[in-house]
């Protein structure tokens, strides 16, 4: 099952919203597919890389998303099993 967003406003990060909302994403991956959770998330988004991190998320590749002309590079990240 693919995250497709999450953001936390800046005025509550660091109050473990984000945490809490990726356990209960998780929880209905796994409830839904048996399958953990995966997400890409921008390059240079250093923020969003270190979160994912923390909460156990491995980087699995490379995708890119095309706007325009601009092709940007994302991280594929994966979470742990089950």
């Amino acid at each position: 099952t693919e995250l497709q967003t999450l953001y936390v406003q800046e005025h509550f990060i660091g109050q473990g919203i984000g945490a809490a909302l990726i356990r209960a994403a998780e929880a209905k991956a796994l409830e839904q597919s048996d399958c953990p959770l995966w997400l890409t998330v921008n390059a240079k988004n250093a923020r969003a890389i270190a979160f994912y991190e923390r909460q156990g998320y491995s980087r699995a590749g490379t995708a890119y998303f095309t706007l325009g002309k601009g092709r940007h590079e994302n991280h594929v990240f994966i979470g742990r099993d089950a």
